[in-house]
């Protein structure tokens, strides 16, 4: 018995987005990095039973999808980057300040 077929494109986009909300909140909170990579496994292997197990294979899509969100993945990786050093600069500062010592403080420098 054949299940209905599975979307690959919101598979991709789900898997994208899951990688881009790890991203955002990894400098919030690190613990995020290896969730995302266990949800990431996670994922694998349900799309993997319920392709080979309960749905009926996809319908073919173009590469453009996933050539898009490779092109970005530069951008994103540079963008996170900036984020995650100026956020640490700012939580150096403001312990800095906190402690009492008001030095112009850089934690890469």
């Amino acid at each position: 018995m054949e299940g209905t077929g599975l979307d690959i494109a919101a598979l991709i986009a789900d898997f994208i987005h899951m990688i881009m909300v790890c991203w955002f909140y990894a400098p919030l909170i690190p613990i995020a990095i290896p969730l995302c990579f266990l949800g990431g496994i996670i994922r694998y292997f349900l799309a993997k039973y319920s392709l080979l197990r309960r749905n009926k294979m996809p319908d073919s899509i173009s590469p453009k999808i996933a050539l898009y969100f490779l092109n970005l993945m530069p951008w994103i990786t540079m963008i996170w980057g900036f984020t995650f050093y100026f956020f640490i600069n700012e939580i150096a500062r403001v312990f800095q300040s906190r402690s009492g010592n008001d030095q112009n403080y850089n934690i890469y420098s």
